[in-house]
């Protein structure tokens, strides 16, 4: 992913690698291209998808389902930000799967929807 800031600091030119990512300083424009492990937002995105047409057939109470619906779209529209907030993205994905893994009567489609979640949340800390 890259992050495009204009800076007023002269003209400089250089790259400097860091852990996680490689910043590149071109005059007064600098380009940070961040480490996301081979995630892609895209597939961030999907992943996102496949929790809400899960939670359609999970075997929730309409309440958690609400909420977790509602978690997922705050989430989905952070990561539409031109620079998305990682503890905006990665705590409430946490909340959703306490939730999850909290409801009772723990189900197969449970079980997928928890493991779904947890990869969100892994995703969106390699991501942002």
């Amino acid at each position: 992913m890259n992050y495009r800031k204009n800076i007023n600091k002269g003209l400089q030119i250089g790259t400097q690698n860091n852990q996680g990512g490689e910043i590149n300083n071109a005059g007064r424009d600098v380009i940070i291209n961040k480490n996301t492990n081979g995630t892609s937002l895209q597939e961030f995105q999907s992943l996102l998808s496949q929790i809400n047409s899960q939670l359609q057939t999970a075997n929730l109470s309409a309440s958690d389902k609400e909420d977790i619906e509602a978690i997922i779209s705050q989430v989905l529209k952070q990561t539409q930000k031109d620079e998305p907030k990682k503890n905006l993205i990665v705590g409430p994905l946490t909340t959703a799967f306490e939730l999850i893994t909290q409801a009772a009567g723990a189900a197969t489609s449970i079980a997928t929807i928890s493991q779904l979640v947890q990869k969100a949340v892994t995703f969106a800390q390699n991501l942002f």
